[in-house]
């Protein structure tokens, strides 16, 4: 069995020392809505973070809307969860701003690397100065952070760490959808490759970091003017008279959310920001854990060799395909199954790109690389995964069916997609590539400057 099908190494660090430790007040807002427009959930059908197979009601903090956290975040809504996280759209009592506070689990490997992670970013900004000449302004940063005691005293439970971020609107993925007038330009497509990259010259060249996880969801928009306010303005309102609806289990309430709010017209949306940092690195040369989503998954974090900042360019090439295109370029799966599968994944690479070449085999530990090729680099397991009869060029349909020349963009993608780590461009060689020549971009708006 290919033995890196295995869970992620990095669950066996430490998190580092929590600090800041306060206890959570709840106030209830002045304009509570209605308990009759509040629709509750029943209580048995796990909903949201409950879904998760990990999930205790020890491990996320019981919040609700109307807390303080800190005597300064006032809790309005919740605008999303994750693996380790929910995040919610609070008031900064202090500066008089919408801000997001995302409340972390306790004790999970993850957020002692984006502490970290954000730490030494804004060092790198404060060493380098303008952050719109290093490409800082499309990373995100924290505002605060804080630890949060449980009001409940839950035995169980440790300190939740908080990270306060200002508010940003749709992920990429949201936005393809909500602005379907503008994103199928190819002239769109090239201002977000160049945002991207940007970000990842920022993190590679300025501040060292590996992100590790590039993804369409990682990339938020932020708005065109954030002093409006006018999208946090909304979904407070919208709670206010159509609160979400949520389920009551014991003194704890467990809310959905509303999804992700954004307006429809483009010239209200700004630039892409990356962010979600918990698997993140910095500070050595090369790295051996395992990272990335296993259809993003660069070819020698699967072959256990040392990796580097390559990774994430393999990693933005297929995103930005999947973003493009709207179908992603290498499968993870076997036919019929939604189970991830590393062998369906390397079968589609050799396809694409033909056998790994000697150079990169020699770097590979016997006992993974025999798992798949002979001596000779050819594919062992045709009879269970054939490699499948698929090329970059009969992939490409969204420019080929408008009627575009798509030469110079299947070359891009080409440069990108590469079997040996260091014969991929970086991220700054990558911005001089002839498909984004003339691009003009600018700093508040995903929309073409004329």
């Amino acid at each position: 069995m290919f033995r890196l099908v295995r869970g992620s190494l990095r669950l066996n660090r430490q998190p580092l020392s929590l600090f800041d430790s306060i206890t959570s007040q709840s106030i209830r807002s002045t304009s509570s809505v209605s308990a009759s427009k509040i629709k509750l959930l029943s209580s048995s059908a796990p909903i949201e973070e409950e879904r998760f197979s990990w999930y205790t009601p020890a491990r996320f903090h019981p919040v609700k809307l109307g807390d303080v956290f800190r005597e300064r975040y006032v809790v309005l809504a919740k605008m999303g969860y994750g693996s380790c996280s929910t995040a919610w759209l609070c008031r900064d009592l202090r500066d008089q701003k919408y801000v997001v506070v995302k409340v972390c689990i306790p004790d999970y490997p993850s957020i002692e690397r984006e502490r970290a992670a954000y730490a030494h970013i804004k060092k790198t900004i404060s060493l380098f100065g303008s952050a719109a000449k290093t490409g800082a302004d499309l990373v995100r940063t924290s505002i605060d952070e804080f630890d949060l005691e449980r009001a409940d005293s839950n035995p169980e439970a440790g300190l939740h760490h908080c990270f306060v971020f200002e508010p940003l609107t749709l992920d990429l993925v949201h936005t393809r959808e909500t602005l379907r007038q503008i994103f199928d330009h190819e002239e769109v497509w090239k201002i977000i490759a160049v945002h991207v990259l940007r970000a990842l010259d920022f993190l590679h060249t300025q501040a060292g970091m590996v992100h590790g996880d590039i993804r369409a969801e990682n990339f938020f928009l932020r708005a065109s003017n954030p002093e409006e306010d006018s999208t946090c303005q909304h979904l407070e309102e919208l709670e206010r008279t159509s609160p979400a609806p949520r389920k009551m289990v014991g003194d704890r309430i467990i809310y959905k959310t509303h999804g992700q709010i954004g307006p429809a017209d483009p010239r209200k949306h700004g630039i892409p920001v990356l962010c979600d940092f918990g698997e993140a690195f910095f500070g050595q040369e090369y790295y051996q854990e395992m990272i990335q989503p296993h259809h993003y998954r660069a070819p020698e974090v699967i072959f256990d060799i040392p990796w580097s900042f390559p990774v994430d360019i393999w990693n933005a090439g297929l995103m930005l395909w999947e973003l493009f295109q709207r179908k992603p370029l290498l499968t993870a799966r076997l036919p019929g199954s939604n189970e991830p599968n590393v062998y369906a994944y390397l079968a589609g690479t050799v396809a694409l790109l033909g056998p790994p070449p000697t150079s990169f085999r020699q770097r590979a530990p016997a006992d993974i690389w025999e798992d798949v090729f002979d001596k000779e680099g050819r594919w062992l397991r045709h009879e269970t995964v054939p490699i499948p009869q698929i090329s970059i060029e009969q992939g490409e349909s969204a420019l080929r069916s408008s009627g575009r020349d798509n030469s110079e963009f299947l070359r891009f993608m080409r440069r990108i997609l590469r079997w040996v780590p260091e014969d991929r461009p970086t991220a700054r060689e990558l911005l001089q590539d002839p498909w984004l020549a003339g691009v003009r971009v600018s700093s508040k708006t995903l929309l073409p400057v004329v």
